[in-house]
């Protein structure tokens, strides 16, 4: 799908097909990454599990009752699996970027200080 977020200017077909196939992909990052089944995620959620296969392969649509189901079983909020922030039209990666662009900076920082302790104490030691 070729939608992009800052082409938004209204909701059609397109958009809801790209915001629910980028929740399920969330959603399966999510279960992957917390180590869930999705058999374990069925029972959490109190799905049918074939329901959740369903949905999580994209043969069926979700419902609201079942993405709040499923986060409520992968204990995250709807907003960590939601896509798209339509105030500033950012998608959940630009978000993450926006979140890890300090810690990058200080990341950054802090490599250059060892680095400059190290040149600082091989010269030491070299004299």
């Amino acid at each position: 799908m070729n939608y992009k977020p800052e082409e938004y200017k209204y909701f059609d077909e397109e958009v809801y097909e790209y915001i629910l196939s980028a929740i399920v992909q969330n959603i399966n990052i999510e279960r992957m990454r917390q180590g869930i089944s999705m058999k374990e995620l069925a029972i959490k959620a109190r799905i049918n599990e074939s329901y959740v296969s369903a949905m999580l392969s994209g043969n069926k649509k979700m419902g609201l009752k079942s993405l709040i189901a499923i986060c409520f079983a992968l204990e995250c909020d709807i907003g960590d699996v939601y896509p798209l922030d339509f105030v500033t039209r950012k998608t959940y990666s630009d978000r993450i970027s926006d979140i890890m662009k300090p810690l990058d900076i200080a990341a950054k920082n802090y490599l250059m200080a060892q680095c400059v302790e190290f040149v600082k104490e091989y010269r030491r030691l070299t004299k």
